[in-house]
């Protein structure tokens, strides 16, 4: 594979595109919820583990950015789909996306969570 190869490759025009572009969407969807109960549950953790500073930084305060933080988190897990959206029109990167669909959202789990609480940690020690 050259250099430019995939900069200059038009997307792929296939009528079973639509349906595997679907179907990939509708697999990451159905994972969204383990993703947003992993990240609550650090968002959670990490708010008990520092009591005393959560306390002092405020409770109504807490929540709210604890909301803001999985809204911003459920944004950038597209980036899941995205990569796989643009493998299958470039047809590009890996053969079958689906075989490695389960490594990124696993991947993307623990990275989050680990984000999530060293967010937490910094703020509320």
């Amino acid at each position: 594979m050259e250099d430019f190869e995939i900069l200059d490759s038009e997307p792929k025009a296939d009528k079973n595109l639509d349906n595997d572009i679907w179907e990939s969407f509708k697999w990451w969807e159905s994972k969204r919820l383990l993703f947003n109960i992993c990240i609550i549950s650090v968002e959670l953790f990490s708010c008990l583990l520092y009591l005393e500073g959560t306390i002092s930084f405020g409770y109504e305060e807490a929540i709210y950015w604890s909301i803001a933080f999985t809204l911003v988190g459920n944004i950038f897990y597209f980036i899941g789909w995205i990569l796989e959206f643009l493998s299958k029109v470039f047809d590009i990167w890996v053969k079958s996306f689906e075989d490695s669909r389960k490594y990124f959202l696993f991947i993307g789990i623990i990275f989050s969570m680990i984000v999530t609480f060293n967010m937490y940690s910094q703020t509320l020690s």
